[in-house]
């Protein structure tokens, strides 16, 4: 069985690799506990994001959830991507620039 952290790990690659095929440049953060696991720049501006590995759910009101609650206590200013599934999912409201990203 993987360890979590490989499969944060293994996530993290994935959104590096979904970025750089959208045409961004992109710098992963090298320690473990930062507020944003990647830095992207489209060469006007920069983004900072974090990627969860989370679970769908089926909600009480018949919509579809998520299992990891991410946003408690993040910082404003970074943008939370979710990797659900093989789908991905923004988890905070992206800048319109990156909402044709996924």
């Amino acid at each position: 069985m993987i360890s979590p952290s490989k499969r944060g790990r293994v996530v993290e690659l994935k959104a590096e690799t979904l970025f750089l095929e959208a045409g961004y440049e992109v710098f992963t953060n090298v320690s473990p506990d930062g507020p944003a696991d990647l830095v992207i720049w489209d060469s006007n501006n920069c983004y900072l994001i974090d990627t969860k590995k989370c679970q769908k759910k089926l909600l009480a009101d018949g919509s579809i959830g998520w299992t990891n609650n991410t946003m408690k206590g993040r910082h404003p200013d970074v943008l939370v991507l979710g990797h659900c599934e093989g789908d991905w999912i923004w988890l905070s409201e992206p800048p319109e620039a990156l909402s044709n990203v996924i």
